[in-house]
């Protein structure tokens, strides 16, 4: 299997009054599977932090489509969309883990900055050749 879809379940914590898990947290949950996708592809964020390498979000977007509730076990698809060596950019999707439904969606887009280097924009290549082949493996296999 190339990659593991990445599991959670609702904390009662990041849940509103209404029951419903506050849009804010879908940032979090999009990073959660974001990290762990990197991290099976051999390009893992902790990684390339030892390297000094950092990934800030440059672009976010949500569009929440069913509320999800604590407890809920939630199934959070992470899509590598785009790779240039300096910006990277993922898909993602909610699911309910147990009905399949599609709660939400999203995207996010990201640099790499070198934190050695004043955090100047970075090419990965340059910087983590092996973490640059992997994404680039990762890529090939996936038809992306």
């Amino acid at each position: 299997m190339l990659h593991t879809p990445y599991r959670r379940v609702v904390n009662y914590y990041e849940t509103d009054m209404m029951g419903w898990v506050h849009h804010s947290n879908y940032i979090r949950y999009f990073e959660e599977a974001r990290v762990a996708n990197l991290d099976e592809m051999g390009a893992g964020q902790a990684k390339l932090e030892t390297f000094g390498i950092i990934s800030p979000v440059t672009d976010f977007s949500c569009v929440n489509i069913k509320p999800t509730r604590f407890a809920q076990e939630l199934i959070i698809e992470c899509r590598l969309t785009k790779y240039n060596g300096v910006r990277i950019c993922f898909e993602y999707e909610v699911l309910d883990a147990t009905t399949g439904e599609l709660c939400a969606t999203g995207k996010s887009s990201h640099c790499f900055l070198n934190t050695n280097n004043n955090h100047k924009p970075t090419a990965l290549q340059k910087s983590v050749p092996e973490a640059h082949e992997a994404v680039l493996s990762y890529m090939e296999k996936m038809g992306i």
